[in-house]
């Protein structure tokens, strides 16, 4: 006949361990939740919390919370700049207010006056230059040199 071992586990005292869902506290951590309000809604302690985390993956709470922060934006700014490629004007110009301090010029300060000339064929053409390439109103255009 076999022998089979039959081990009995004694209770532990006080409370059963609460179960915790670590891919939601992930999710909680990298949209910027503080861990008092990831504790809280677990219903157990700030300390519980560090303590449990740290036994579950091998890394405090706080190194863990700084790198998926970082992590996090990288994410969001890769995103962003994918939309931006694909052709989301929108996304586009944000980027290059963020990235590259581009912004619209204030009404009536602009740095292009458009202009009308017009061609030895008669043609109209619009072009865009500097205001201070334009003749003050005191020169006298090389045409009218009379």
């Amino acid at each position: 006949m076999d022998e089979t071992e039959i081990i009995i586990e004694k209770p532990r005292p006080g409370r059963p361990p609460k179960e915790i869902k670590w891919d939601q506290v992930l999710l909680k951590i990298q949209a910027g939740c503080s861990t008092r309000k990831i504790a809280f809604d677990l219903a157990i302690s700030p300390s519980t919390l560090y303590s449990k985390f740290k036994d579950h993956f091998g890394i405090c709470v706080s190194e863990y919370l700084h790198n998926a922060i970082q992590d996090r934006n990288q994410s969001i700014e890769y995103t962003q700049y994918i939309k931006a490629l694909e052709g989301n004007i929108h996304m586009l110009k944000w980027l290059g207010e963020v990235w590259i301090g581009q912004k619209a010029p204030e009404e009536g300060n602009t740095k292009y006056t458009t202009i009308i000339v017009k061609t030895h064929d008669d043609a109209r053409s619009g072009l865009s230059v500097h205001p201070e390439t334009l003749p003050s109103s005191g020169d006298q255009s090389p045409e009218s040199g009379d």
